[in-house]
């Protein structure tokens, strides 16, 4: 291998990116991004759940593309201003800006095309949080190519099983000896793989460089025919915590599906300067650092760092004054124990979390600390939020947050009946079915004509740039009397309110009325057979779609109960939900009550057989250093006495194991089937 130094980007001392020559950019004072939000709500500003429920409407450009439709027309309306600030360990700080984000990609799309990437083939990037990343996102996306984002933890087997499982035609990794010779030592059993890509700062035979390459790029031109609505754009395997990772693939309209999470979960504007702690390899990269915000115009902030501390990161939000945090609960639980004394976090505005259930402990805690109060969100590398506490909602600590009405969705028993309010059940979407019509313009839902809907029945509601229909489903409409004007200036879109157990979202699609006959209706987003944002399907595993995509439902695979206020709780994952003398115990409930004993660092819930219960609770403890010399019969019954007054006493570890680590994914995320196959043996 060979080290190259010669990179072309390069900054200054304050951070500003240099291409061949200086380049200035510049924060602007806040702005207005309402303005391109209309092009995608009719309504852009809710004060509470139930304006948000009623209005929340989607109108969707025929083949739309978030680095054409989003990223460019910032750049033509707003080139200086703030879009991507990158830092590192070492102090290296580029700021880019949404005209040069719009520069560099079509460059960087060139280049792949000349390296021949087109529509519909598979790249996988393994670019750690490299700003390359971002480059590469947008490029890919301007040549309709396919995304898969990868940790750079991946061995050479992991790496095998994706270029052989997804197809993938090339790679663009970071050009560290660790990766590089990862990706090499898999090139013998991944034919499909063509080209291989170092971002730098080393390169091999093989590798293009980047680098070295880039510049050579022939101007940009945009293909004819770059997506449409429904090619995939995006696919993510999921880490794992039961079998093999399952490709999830998403459509171009995932990226528009995120809309909410930056613009309303997230609480962002232009001013805002956000920061998610995650790593590109996984789903949540795309939920906290690039779609939603950028929706927003808000600057997105990168912080590229080798290993975690809490320090590090708050480091990083006192001097680069980041007002918008979000992270997972198991970091706030170490930046809670840090002396916040020492640190000048005036600038945080708002933060969020999301990846894990948060225990009530740590909500209580980093609100003492701050006079932040943390607004928990849902979802899966499924979906997009599909569950959170927004802006005008009172959080509950603890509390999954209430539904996304961008999403149908509700509680159902095993036997897929609704479960009450205070009753487990599984957390459904509900997909029903319909006929999708294409124009040149749009898309558009028909209905399948077994309903009626008079006059009546509907009422008028105005767009300015598409037809509205909400229908309400207890009445029905005809093939006859959906028949509509012969000209756009005669149209007057209709709406009628629908209510569907505990959600009641209207969300709506973009159309254009031709000068000829149209009996295109618009409807609410629920009828149609996939909400914008949920996956397409698990990719070439047609038997695994089937097991969760069926009885007009998807199947999350998470359990969880609602309050009287519509509020959801998580639970756990199926397969985890204990089973003890008639009871049925969520591993997170018990969780919740042991993090709040000082000794327990982290813990994981699982079931043990048992011949008398069935099944009885059994706690894996990971002690704080200071209490690891206690680890005793004494600190085990202090352990099970403590659960007791904290939660119901049946729920209580009957067994508590002391370890040093929990098993856990490459991503982090808690392997309880490794601990219950370990309790089998």
């Amino acid at each position: 291998m060979k080290q190259n130094n010669d990179l072309q980007h390069t900054s200054d001392n304050d951070g500003n990116l240099k291409k061949n020559g200086p380049s200035s950019t510049r924060c602007l004072s806040p702005g207005d991004h309402r303005g391109l939000l209309s092009r995608f709500l009719p309504q852009t500003h809710f004060e509470s759940q139930d304006d948000f429920i009623r209005n929340l409407h989607f109108k969707i450009p025929e083949r739309f593309n978030f680095a054409y439709d989003v990223m460019d027309v910032w750049a033509e309306e707003q080139p200086d201003k703030l879009a991507l600030l990158w830092t590192n360990d070492d102090g290296a700080c580029h700021r880019f800006s949404f005209g040069e984000l719009k520069t560099l990609s079509d460059h960087t799309a060139a280049w792949f095309m000349q390296l021949g990437i087109g529509r519909g083939d598979k790249v996988m990037l393994i670019l750690k949080r490299r700003y390359e990343f971002w480059l590469s996102m947008l490029a890919l996306h301007k040549i309709g190519a396919i995304v898969i984002p990868a940790t750079h933890m991946l061995t050479r087997h992991d790496i095998v099983y994706r270029n052989t499982r997804a197809g993938i035609k090339a790679i663009v990794c970071v050009g560290e000896e660790y990766v590089m010779r990862q990706v090499s030592e898999a090139m013998a059993e991944s034919p499909t793989v063509e080209t291989l890509v170092s971002v730098g700062p080393l390169t091999a035979e093989g590798f293009h460089d980047w680098h070295r390459e880039w510049e050579q790029a022939p101007a940009f031109v945009r293909p004819d025919h770059v997506n449409d609505n429904d090619d995939t754009m995006l696919m993510y395997f999921t880490s794992g915590t039961s079998g093999e990772p399952k490709m999830v693939a998403h459509d171009f309209l995932y990226a528009l599906g995120h809309l909410t999470t930056g613009v309303f979960w997230h609480n962002l504007s232009e001013d805002s300067i956000h920061l998610t702690v995650a790593d590109t390899g996984w789903g949540k990269a795309v939920w906290g650092k690039m779609y939603g915000q950028w929706f927003a115009g808000a600057a997105v902030f990168v912080f590229d760092h080798e290993k975690f501390t809490a320090e590090k990161i708050m480091r990083q939000i006192e001097h680069y004054r980041i007002t918008s945090f979000c992270a997972p609960p198991t970091v706030y639980r170490f930046m809670i124990h840090e002396d916040f004394s020492k640190y000048d976090l005036s600038s945080l505005r708002y933060c969020t979390t999301a990846g894990e259930a948060l225990n009530p402990a740590v909500y209580d805690r980093f609100f003492e600390l701050t006079g932040i109060r943390l607004m928990e969100g849902f979802g899966q590398t499924e979906t997009t939020m599909t569950l959170g506490t927004m802006p005008w909602n009172k959080p509950k600590p603890g509390s999954m947050g209430l539904p996304n009405p961008q999403y149908d969705i509700d509680l159902v028993k095993p036997d897929g009946t609704p479960c009450e309010d205070g009753e487990k059940g599984e957390i459904v979407i509900k997909i029903a079915q319909s006929e999708i019509v294409q124009s040149s313009e749009c898309r558009v839902k028909r209905y399948d004509y077994s309903q009626s809907l008079n006059k009546e029945q509907s009422e008028i509601a105005q767009s300015s740039e598409c037809g509205v229909q909400r229908c309400d489903y207890s009445q029905s409409l005809n093939k006859e009397q959906s028949e509509k004007c012969n000209n756009a200036s005669a149209f007057q879109p209709q709406t009628s309110e629908l209510k569907s157990n505990h959600t009641s979202s209207l969300i709506t699609l973009n159309s254009e009325l031709k000068s000829n006959h149209t009996s295109s209706l618009i409807t609410h987003h629920s009828s149609l057979k996939k909400p914008l944002g949920l996956f397409k399907e698990y990719y070439r595993d047609e038997e695994l779609t089937r097991r969760v995509w069926h009885d007009g439902m998807y199947h999350t695979g998470d359990v969880a109960w609602r309050d009287e206020d519509g509020y959801y709780w998580f639970v756990g994952r199926i397969d985890d939900v204990i089973k003890s003398s008639g009871y049925r115990i969520g591993p997170f409930e018990v969780e919740s009550a042991l993090m709040t004993h000082p000794a327990v660092v982290e813990c994981a819930i699982t079931g043990v057989p048992d011949d008398i219960r069935g099944m009885v609770v059994k706690a894996t403890v990971v002690l704080h250093a200071n209490w690891k010399d206690r680890a005793d019969d004494n600190l085990v019954k202090e352990l099970q006495q403590h659960v007791k007054r904290e939660t119901a006493p049946y729920k209580y570890p009957r067994i508590i194991e002391f370890v040093d680590e929990l098993p856990k994914t490459i991503s982090g995320k808690i392997r309880r089937v490794e601990i219950r196959e370990k309790d089998k043996k």
